[in-house]
């Protein structure tokens, strides 16, 4: 069907079929937001299949001086895939990095500002945020928020960082693994049930002494 201004109308007849073709390599706009601590936080539009990272946030001016890129959360709609743990500083400093991701539509990135603090919060004598300090331990935070409460639970104490990720205390009797806080993150201290039957530690031990003792005696009458 020519177009109309080199043909006239045409009339349509019942049962007549109209097929509209697609034109060749077009889509939809692929769109990605970009919000907090850049010059020009907004919506926009993908250049390219392979637009990535760094890119973006240049098109967006760059960060401001109060940016905290280690604290980016980065989410991604596309299949319900949700937040990605992205090195910022690593994408910006060398653009083949695998944290310089190739970008989807419907992604959005977030900085967040610098914050020196870290907030603690739970099952703790004094809740608060204390001023961030490089290189402290997670028990640093913790005695200065007061220490623990009696119905703390001191084995799983979690840390949620800036980006949104969340690390977790691990005591074990070979080792233990005691994340540390970074600025702009969150100390939480589980508490117990206080509904919670308490266990009976002396019929515990006593079960445990049972049990050994057995085991002892079937070893010594196997061996004789």
């Amino acid at each position: 069907f020519p177009a109309r201004s080199t043909a006239p109308e045409v009339t349509l007849e019942p049962y007549d079929n109209v097929l509209i073709f697609r034109q060749p390599n077009f889509e939809l706009q692929r769109m990605v937001t970009i919000s907090g601590e850049v010059v020009l936080p907004g919506t926009y539009a993908l250049h390219a299949k392979a637009d990535r990272l760094a890119s973006l946030i240049q098109r967006a001016g760059g960060l401001t001086p109060r940016a905290y890129p280690q604290g980016i959360r980065f989410v991604r709609a596309e299949d319900n895939r949700g937040r990605i743990n992205i090195e910022l500083p690593k994408a910006l400093r060398d653009s083949t990095s695998r944290h310089n991701v190739i970008l989807q539509p419907g992604d959005s990135i977030g900085i967040p500002e610098y914050q020196a603090t870290v907030r603690v919060t739970g099952a703790v004598n004094s809740p608060g945020s204390i001023l961030y300090r490089p290189g402290a331990p997670l028990d640093y935070y913790l005695n200065a928020a007061g220490g623990f409460t009696r119905l703390a639970v001191k084995g799983r104490v979690n840390v949620r960082y800036a980006n949104g990720e969340v690390r977790t205390r691990e005591t074990g009797f070979l080792s233990s693994y005691n994340p540390k806080p970074g600025p702009g993150s969150e100390v939480i201290v589980p508490s117990k049930d206080p509904n919670e039957p308490k266990t009976d530690m002396v019929a515990l031990f006593g079960a445990i002494a049972q049990i050994l003792a057995s085991t002892v005696a079937i070893i010594v009458v196997a061996t004789q």
